[in-house]
Formats: structure tokens, C-alpha cells, sequence
């Protein structure tokens, strides 16, 4: 049976600020759709770390998700670690950072520059909107993986997971 890896990144999780419960939710809406869940993991905010475990997940897996690590500070890694990952440049998307503006603008906030960064996405990403917040999803298809990049926020993570990412992996072949 193919099986599905979860990465959960940050500090903050591996400091046991915070739990992580995304993951738990994620592994229990696999298993009621027939979907296995493979190993969970956390990594660190390094992206050093966060490679190595991309890369040990995906040896061993058919299909990974990211959560976490997406937004506009400096050790937000998970983009920047995929791309490695990958071997694809990061490119800038366009209709993200439109969002983005549109969404702090909304909420009479400044736009910083930092936030630049959260448009960034492997070179052969399909972006998946975030309604709830400004860092956009992703899904990539790799040498026959599905990898998923999801926001670490449970309001913004689960909403996108539910529409976008399980249809998705139950249209698929795993």
C-alpha cells in the first residue's frame, strides 16, 4: 500500500511549544478515506535539517506533505529546503503576492518587503489558494511523488488540506 509522509517544521514544535496537532488531524482524515499514513516527522526551522528529512521521506515514500515554514520571517526554511530538495529554482509568483497586498490591504495593514518571500515556489508548483491567510499552498508532482507544501496555522493548513490536498491524493493513484 502506498503511504503518505508528514513533516511538520518548527522550532516551535521541537521546543514542545506548541503540538502538533495538524499532523494528527491530517493522519486521521487519511485513514477515513483510505489513505495510509507513513511516518510523521518534525524538523527543525534549519534548513539543513529540513532537507534531510525531505529527502529521507520522500526515499520512502509515495507522497509527502509539508506543514509549516511558510511565512515572510527569516527561518521560515520549508520553500527554500524544497527547492534543494527538488533541484528547482524557487520562482516568484505574481498572483500571490497580489493576494497578499489585496489581504493586508483589506485589513489596513503595512506590506512588507519580507513578505516577498512567501511568493516564492519550486519552479514546477501548482499554487493552491489560501483563503484564510498569505501564505499560499502548493502541490508539486516529482518523478511520480505528490509533495504538498501547507501553511502551519491549523485555520489555514486543515481548510486547505480538506479542499484542495485530499481530493487531490484521492483522485491520484496512491
Amino acid at each position: 500500500m502506498k503511504r503518505v509522509a508528514l513533516l511538520a517544521t518548527g522550532d516551535e514544535i521541537i521546543n514542545g511549544d506548541i503540538l502538533n496537532t495538524n499532523g494528527q488531524i491530517i493522519a486521521d482524515l487519511l485513514i477515513h478515506n483510505g489513505i495510509q499514513p507513513g511516518m510523521h516527522m518534525v524538523a527543525s526551522d534549519d534548513q539543513k535539517e529540513l532537507l534531510l528529512a525531505m529527502r529521507f521521506l520522500l526515499e520512502h515514500h509515495d507522497a509527502l506533505i509539508t506543514i509549516g515554514g511558510l511565512g515572510p520571517t527569516s527561518d521560515d526554511r520549508t520553500r527554500f529546503a524544497l527547492g534543494d530538495a527538488l533541484e528547482q529554482p524557487l520562482v516568484f509568483d505574481d498572483n500571490s503576492w497580489q493576494q497578499i497586498i489585496n489581504r493586508l490591504e483589506r485589513f489596513k495593514l503595512q506590506i512588507p518587503e519580507s513578505n516577498r518571500q512567501q511568493c516564492l515556489f519550486p519552479e514546477n508548483a501548482e499554487i493552491l489558494e489560501n483563503t484564510n491567510g498569505t501564505a499560499n499552498a502548493c502541490k508539486i508532482i516529482d518523478n511520480s511523488k505528490r509533495i504538498y507544501m501547507l501553511p502551519g496555522p491549523p485555520n489555514e493548513c486543515l481548510p486547505l488540506f480538506k479542499s484542495a490536498i485530499l481530493p487531490d491524493l484521492l483522485s491520484s493513484d496512491l
